[in-house]
């Protein structure tokens, strides 16, 4: 009698991308949680998330070279998975600067990041929905397009009030954790893109 090992589990990328998705939505969300209670554990837990959303890029990333075919044009795959890694790298990279700085999280950063959240609970949305309902996708990522819109606004409005104030060291401070978010947001928004793109292209 012939003996057969057991067939391997078929990687599905559109898994790979939700995990990817949900690691960074999770690490947002305890950004948050920092902006109101600014403490080491939750400054450690935002540092896991964004080592976790590395080893989630690694793992897809190895699978994009090992396979042939993919689902989802190989550029495409890349990007996504390039820009959804960027969205927490920046959440920690402010979190270090505001520890580096010696600054406490403010009002705005505390908007920022509620919008952040909402924007990466959207796009995790559409990332779950870009296999069998592209429709949903759709509606998820032009959400995220929207809420980057108001984010800019909020952006240059801080900017505007910040430089409003007299100490200078305050400013610049303040000027570049700004300037993470902002940078954050607008990875969200091209993470939009690259989703709209994939489903224009597979109609």
């Amino acid at each position: 009698m012939f003996g057969f090992g057991k067939k391997k589990k078929q990687i599905s990328f559109y898994e790979l991308l939700e995990n990817q998705a949900r690691v960074t939505m999770e690490g947002i969300s305890k950004f948050c949680d920092f902006c109101n209670e600014p403490t080491e554990e939750l400054s450690k837990s935002i540092k896991n998330y964004e080592v976790d959303g590395d080893n989630a890029r690694r793992l897809l990333i190895s699978e994009i070279n090992k396979t042939f075919i993919t689902p989802i044009d190989r550029e495409d795959l890349f990007r996504l998975s390039s820009d959804i890694d960027d969205v927490i790298d920046a959440a920690w990279a402010t979190v270090m600067e505001m520890k580096l700085y010696k600054i406490a999280p403010d009002e705005t950063m505390l908007k920022m990041g509620d919008m952040l959240r909402m924007m990466t609970i959207d796009l995790l949305s559409a990332v779950q929905h870009l296999e069998h309902n592209k429709d949903i996708s759709n509606i998820d990522a032009v959400k995220v397009k929207k809420l980057e819109n108001e984010f800019k606004t909020t952006y240059h409005t801080a900017l505007a009030h910040l430089y409003d104030q007299d100490d200078f060291r305050i400013i610049l401070k303040y000027k570049e954790v700004y300037h993470h978010l902002n940078g954050a947001a607008a990875k969200c928004d091209t993470v939009a893109d690259t989703i709209l793109n994939i489903i224009v292209k597979s109609n």
